[in-house]
């Protein structure tokens, strides 16, 4: 699958009051700390393997850096 033709460009804002409770504030940190690692990870690539755990030490090595 490959992107054709952009149907819209747009922008996502997040507006916070300064009087959040304790629980809300909570909530709202874990939320930006979860959208801040998806922009982090966005240029990442993610590998999954199936591999028995008694060989995985000799695959490991490959992607590790």
């Amino acid at each position: 699958m490959r992107e054709t033709v952009t149907l819209l460009k747009s922008e996502a804002v997040l507006a916070q009051t300064p009087q959040l409770s304790p629980e809300k504030e909570a909530v709202l940190q874990k939320f930006l700390f979860r959208i801040q690692a998806v922009l982090k990870a966005k240029n990442s690539k993610y590998i999954l393997m199936n591999v028995p755990n008694e060989k995985f030490r000799k695959y490991q090595r490959f992607f590790l850096y």
